[in-house]
């Protein structure tokens, strides 16, 4: 297959993922759309120097849409938001606005890490290897990185009178 019709395909597989993973980090949905291309055109060059293999794709992908943002927030100054592309929150919109202000601000309690295997794991679908190649660590340590995050989800939503 050619550069631009596996660049083509790999779009039509990735782009949802990754820009909702942009929107997760930016709050904004024209950044995380800019971001997302950006991804694409630094993928067509890579696939043109042979420099990504097709298993370490979707971990490529979302590495490299993570470092675009940092960088990016690294350049403003100052911030456009108090929060960091380490420290994300949710984004989706909630028919409630005061639950979802409740589920913002318990989410919010975790470390950047929990909120990112949270959401790398049960909004976009990623299994504990993949998450453990964007991460940089290993399988078993996202495993326990999940465990406390849902341990800690439990805790505060406990404390906050959200579960009995």
């Amino acid at each position: 297959m050619v550069v631009p019709d596996r660049v083509s395909y790999l779009f039509g597989q990735y782009y949802d993922g990754l820009y909702r993973y942009l929107c997760y980090l930016t709050n904004d949905a024209d950044s995380a759309e800019d971001f997302a291309n950006e991804v694409f055109l630094r993928l067509f060059r890579s696939l043109q120097g042979g420099a990504v293999s097709p298993d370490a794709l979707p971990g490529w992908l979302y590495r490299v849409a993570r470092n675009l943002v940092i960088d990016d927030y690294r350049r403003r100054t100052p911030p456009m938001s108090g929060l960091s592309p380490d420290e994300p929150f949710l984004t989706a919109p909630a028919e409630d606005a005061f639950v979802h202000q409740d589920v913002e601000r318990v989410f919010a309690q975790l470390t950047p890490e929990q909120q990112r295997v949270l959401y790398l794991r049960f909004v976009e679908g990623f299994e504990p290897s993949e998450i453990a190649d964007l991460m940089g660590k290993s399988a078993g340590a996202v495993k326990q990185l999940q465990y406390r995050a849902l341990a800690s989800l439990r805790r505060l939503l406990h404390q906050g009178g959200y579960v009995p």
